[in-house]
């Protein structure tokens, strides 16, 4: 089987589709719908962009290794049954081990429904956007229904933003965009090198994931400092803990420095908001 055009724009809609490349949480780049270099060609690089079909073609490209594995487990399926399943293994491959499936296969639909909500932790927290995901699934495959995804507007995602620095603020002279959320999205866009619509997309999010992860890196690099330059006053003037005390406080202003260096642009834009009050 195949995943019919409405399979694949409703994969398409849950996943996002990005035109210009970005790192995902994990770093690797990627474009499209989540296409990566380990799915083919193209293989994704800074300063990439593509256009919103070929975004839709690399899917269809990418799709036969998920409609594969999805035949081999449920056989030969309704059609929005066979599409809610193959948007299901493409968000978490793992429709060989989903209790969900063989609930289904034995006609136990009630406890099925039930099995599929559980797919909705990533990194051991309960996610909105996957609990979203798997109702819409749900939809699709119990009811037949192709529900769009449930947007959730920038104000939601604010206090990440907050965490790496971005704090909206009041800009009344600014007739284009008169509050700040949607300002302060394109800021933290601008400054990343991703495409600049105020969105909180899925390139928006990983950066943001990834910026987030970095900031806590750099404090426990501090803290280490911290810590290591303590042990090198109690032991006293021994080589090896002076040495590892000044090897870690010089890591840690590296990192400070860079993180400087990464967020000049929010800063500056701050510093100039300020200046204007």
């Amino acid at each position: 089987m195949k995943t019919s055009e409405a399979g694949v724009r409703f994969i398409a809609d849950h996943e996002g589709v990005v035109t210009r490349a970005y790192r995902d949480v994990a770093g690797v780049w990627t474009i499209g719908v989540g296409h990566t270099a380990a799915a083919g060609e193209p293989k994704p690089k800074a300063g990439m962009t593509i256009t919103r079909q070929r975004a839709f073609d690399l899917l269809r490209n990418d799709l036969p290794k998920y409609e594969g594995r999805v035949q081999r487990v449920l056989g030969w399926v309704k059609q929005h049954v066979f599409d809610g399943a193959v948007s299901f293994d493409f968000n978490t491959g793992k429709i060989d081990g989903a209790s969900w499936v063989t609930l289904l296969k034995t006609g136990r639909v009630g406890e099925a429904k039930v099995s599929l909500m559980q797919w909705v932790n990533a990194g051991g927290k309960r996610v909105k956007g996957l609990v979203n995901r798997r109702l819409a699934e749900r939809t699709l495959i119990f009811r037949g229904r192709y529900a769009p995804a449930s947007a959730a507007g920038p104000d939601e995602h604010m206090p990440k933003f907050e965490k790496v620095g971005y704090t909206p603020t009041v800009r009344e002279s600014d007739a284009e965009y008169p509050y700040s959320v949607t300002s302060t999205v394109r800021n933290f866009q601008a400054v990343n090198g991703l495409v600049v619509d105020g969105k909180v997309g899925p390139a928006t999010m990983a950066t943001l994931d990834r910026r987030i992860s970095e900031q806590r890196a750099g404090r426990a690099i501090g803290g280490l400092a911290v810590a290591g330059g303590a042990i090198g006053g109690l032991a006293g003037p021994e080589p090896l803990l002076y040495g590892l005390g000044s090897f870690i406080a010089t890591a840690a202003l590296a990192a400070a420095a860079y993180q400087l260096w990464h967020f000049r642009g929010a800063i500056a834009l701050n510093l100039k908001l300020l200046l204007e009050r």
